[in-house]
């Protein structure tokens, strides 16, 4: 398995796990299982957080794992410019998603939309980052494993390379 594949798998699951302590016991009212409404909205929230996690992980994937403190700060960057990215895809498909339900296709509407909320949806994303102190730990723990397993997976695969020449 390719390095941008590794990525992206590891920061679309901390995306999901991220959207799944928020909803559960961070930001929402306790969710009451009984009720269906509650599961397909749960449902879907981990499924658009997996989404867009795993193509921010396609996009910004390969600057986790590099060495040395330098790499360990690009990293954190890039971890930081992967979540605000993560945000502003799963915020544009559900604007976009709204519009088309509301008004049928119409391109324009669902491109405006998808921007704005979008938008507002990284804001948020960061917001609620920066302002709540265990969803900061959780996510700084779940970069930092995500930034290690990419360190180890380039370690060997520079090994396996060096092991053929």
């Amino acid at each position: 398995m390719g390095l941008r594949l590794q990525a992206s798998f590891w920061i679309a699951l901390s995306a999901g796990l991220c959207a799944l302590v928020l909803q559960l016991f961070i930001e929402a009212p306790p969710v009451d299982f009984a009720d269906s409404t509650h599961k397909t909205q749960l449902f879907s929230l981990l499924l658009l957080a997996l989404i867009s996690g795993f193509f921010a992980g396609w996009l910004l994937g390969p600057i986790l794992g590099q060495p040395g403190a330098g790499g360990l700060l690009l990293g954190l960057i890039g971890a930081f410019l992967a979540t605000i990215l993560t945000g502003a895809v799963a915020g544009g498909v559900v604007g976009a998603v709204r519009v088309f339900l509301r008004d049928g296709f119409d391109p324009v509407g669902m491109f405006g939309e998808a921007l704005a909320e979008g938008g507002m949806t990284s804001f948020v994303v960061t917001r609620l980052l920066i302002g709540s102190l265990p969803m900061l730990c959780l996510w700084f723990v779940l970069f930092l494993g995500v930034h290690l397993l990419m360190y180890r997976a380039r370690r060997i695969l520079v090994s396996q390379q060096e092991w053929k020449l």
